[in-house]
């Protein structure tokens, strides 16, 4: 597991705002803050209706392009 002071933690994969780009909603969750990013596509902290926190991965759409119908 990561911590902050991780030198993994530093630059455009570190927790932070969500880019001017990203979605601000996802269905019913609420999208608050950018947690990191890789190879595949980045992972957002989120809030359900219910007020829980919760974490979900935006692929890069050339991930998945390949397995679109």
């Amino acid at each position: 597991m990561m911590r902050s002071g991780d030198q993994s933690w530093t630059g455009e994969h570190a927790f932070g705002p969500l880019r001017e780009s990203a979605p601000r909603r996802i269905g019913p969750y609420e999208v608050l803050a950018r947690l990191g990013a890789g190879g595949m596509g980045e992972v957002s902290l989120g809030r359900d209706p219910g007020g829980s926190f919760v974490a979900g991965k935006l692929f890069d759409g050339q991930i998945v392009s390949g397995y679109a119908p």
